[in-house]
């Protein structure tokens, strides 16, 4: 397992990420930036986890999503870690299993016919309308390492076939087509809070976890990701740095982003504005709606007190 710190300001608070199969850093490049220290763990060839960096932290936030809630409930338990709050997303502690994760078959059939061709059909099944959104960010790995990894997990998955963590929080997508919505939902029966959205396995779960404590929906999730586009730095003047553009208090229902002033729904034209050119990877063509760095998105509200965004109906503003 690879360990790779994104952010390390030496806060006391640390936010956790176990990423999903074939993941690297680079779809969550915008957790650098979140106001406290933040870790992505993935590639899960070896089950090797270190706890040593993190012995110093008060408060820590888990996340896993996808074969990273597998992976978590594995290497967490009995580590003495001061874990606050853990979530589920996507995902099971089963990993394989024909009424609780990834039926067995697909699996299999999944590793035995992994290349090129059939990776662009996962990722379209995993991301649906988010496809071009993933583009934006993907994981630098090779087609050997996805396939050492993958078939790693099916053997550890032999070895530790039910893992016990306690979750305070399962997000299952209903349209998740990679781990069966039923099939999550029988994973987590009576044991952990399940919240339900209309997504599929990936999707933008930075406006979900801002509004995970009120009613969830579709469109609910689509109005907050509009200003988060904007609030992100999205596109700016080709700038290329994620995460990092500034905003202000201004009257009305406008947020200035770095040197750009736009409305709630402006995410749009800034696309159209500064559309960088595309370089796909894979042979996959890239645009410029929606980047990844919506992936996690201001879960840094659970760090204590620090800047954030406030997305709401009316006015953007500025909670310090």
């Amino acid at each position: 397992m690879i360990q790779t710190f994104i952010s390390r300001r030496h806060t006391d608070d640390l936010i956790l990420l176990f990423a999903g199969w074939g993941m690297d850093t680079h779809p969550f490049a915008c957790l650098s930036h979140i106001g406290c220290d933040c870790c992505v763990c993935y590639d899960y060839t070896d089950l090797n986890f270190d706890t040593t960096p993190f012995l110093d932290y008060k408060n820590i936030e888990v996340y896993a999503w996808s074969f990273g809630v597998w992976a978590a409930a594995t290497v967490l338990p009995d580590k003495g870690l001061p874990i606050r709050h853990a979530t589920a997303i996507n995902g099971t502690e089963c990993g394989i299993d024909i009424g609780k994760g990834i039926p067995p078959e697909i699996f299999r059939a999944t590793l035995e016919h992994l290349n090129e061709a059939n990776l662009k059909k996962f990722y379209r099944r995993m991301c649906c309308e988010y496809l071009d959104d993933f583009k934006e960010a993907f994981p630098e790995r090779d087609m050997n390492s996805l396939y050492d990894e993958l078939r790693a997990i099916g053997e550890n998955i032999t070895l530790h076939p039910r893992p016990c963590f306690r979750w305070d929080k399962a997000i299952i997508g209903t349209r998740d087509l990679i781990f069966p919505a039923r099939n999550q939902v029988n994973a987590w029966e009576g044991t952990t809070v399940v919240q339900e959205l209309d997504e599929p396995h990936f999707f933008h779960f930075r406006p979900v976890l801002r509004i995970g404590h009120s009613p969830s929906g579709r469109q609910q999730v689509r109005e907050y990701a509009a200003v988060a586009y904007a609030a992100a730095g999205i596109g700016l003047s080709g700038q290329g740095e994620r995460g990092r553009a500034g905003a202000a208090d201004l009257p009305g229902d406008k947020v200035q982003v770095v040197d750009q002033v736009v409305g709630p729904h402006a995410a749009d034209t800034l696309v159209d504005a500064h559309a960088p050119q595309t370089h796909g990877r894979r042979g996959l063509r890239e645009k410029t709606c929606g980047l990844i760095n919506l992936f996690l998105g201001d879960i840094a509200q659970l760090c204590g007190p620090f800047r954030a965004v406030i997305f709401q109906k009316g006015p953007v503003g500025i909670e310090v």
